[in-house]
């Protein structure tokens, strides 16, 4: 089991590489346009994802933040939050989004693959792909 809670203070957080979520995290910011997670030109790359294949991702909060995917200074394409499809026949399982707002990723704003429990409260994407 990994996991824990990860507290983002208010700036921006220029991120070089994708970011792999853990089960039973919890991530959360001073608020969205206040905590920003945004891709570093060039990276080319998805911003927040999960590991795949038979690691399945379990209970993991995202609240409170902001993920802009720098899309004009990127060349080829990453989503803001990607969780990869799972080979666990319970699929990936309790993912809330609260909050969070995705803004100018290159592909999708939010792709999440083999999910079984997924909660949405507020929050906002656009202006991606």
């Amino acid at each position: 089991m990994a996991g824990g809670s990860v507290a983002l203070s208010e700036g921006t957080f220029n991120i070089a590489a994708s970011v792999t979520l853990k089960n039973y995290l919890a991530m959360r910011g001073a608020g969205s346009g206040t905590t920003i997670l945004k891709l570093a030109n060039a990276a080319n790359t998805h911003i927040l994802t999960s590991a795949g294949g038979a690691a399945q991702l379990i209970y993991v909060e995202l609240e409170n933040f902001e993920i802009n995917g720098n899309k004009a200074n990127q060349t080829t394409g990453g989503d803001g939050i990607y969780i990869l499809p799972t080979t666990n026949a319970n699929g990936n399982n309790n993912i809330h989004l609260r909050n969070v707002k995705v803004l100018s990723c290159y592909r999708h704003g939010i792709n999440i693959e083999d999910i079984n429990s997924l909660r949405i409260f507020g929050g906002t994407t656009y202006q991606n792909g």
